[in-house]
C-alpha cells in the first residue's frame, strides 16, 4: 500500500506537466479572406504610425513608408516574431498622445503576418 501511494504522488507532477502540454495547439488562421497590404495594411500603417511623425520619412524611429520598411520588422508567419507586431501589442502604440491603434486593427496586422505578409 505505501509503495502504491508513493508511486501515486510521483507520477502526479508528470501528469500535471504532460497535460499542461497536451492543450498547447498551433492557431487555425484563416486564408480567406486575404488580408490585403496596399487596402488593409499601409493605411492602417499610415494612419497610425507614420501620421504620429515616430515612423514617418522625418520620423524619429525606424521608418514604415513602404512595403520594404515594414517589412524589416516582420517575419512572415510568425507574428510572435515580428518587432511590427509585439512592438503594436508591448508599447500600446502609437503612444499618447495620438489615440491608441484598436483592436481590430491589430488583428488585421496579426492575420497579415499570418498569412504570410504578402505585398498585395
Amino acid at each position: 500500500m505505501k509503495i502504491a501511494i508513493k508511486t501515486f504522488f510521483l507520477l502526479i507532477p508528470i501528469l500535471i506537466g504532460s497535460s499542461m502540454y497536451s492543450c498547447k495547439h498551433t492557431p487555425i488562421i484563416p486564408t480567406t479572406p486575404a488580408i490585403s497590404f496596399s487596402t488593409q495594411i499601409m493605411p492602417i500603417i499610415v494612419g497610425n504610425c507614420t501620421q504620429s511623425e515616430c515612423h514617418s520619412p522625418n520620423g524619429r524611429h525606424t521608418k514604415l513608408g513602404t512595403y520594404n520598411e515594414i517589412m524589416s520588422r516582420v517575419v512572415a508567419y510568425d507574428a510572435s516574431a515580428s518587432r511590427l507586431y509585439t512592438d503594436i501589442q508591448s508599447y500600446k502604440m502609437p503612444k499618447s498622445p495620438y489615440p491608441q491603434m484598436s483592436d481590430q486593427q491589430t488583428a488585421i496586422i496579426y492575420l497579415w503576418i499570418m498569412q504570410g505578409a504578402l505585398n498585395n
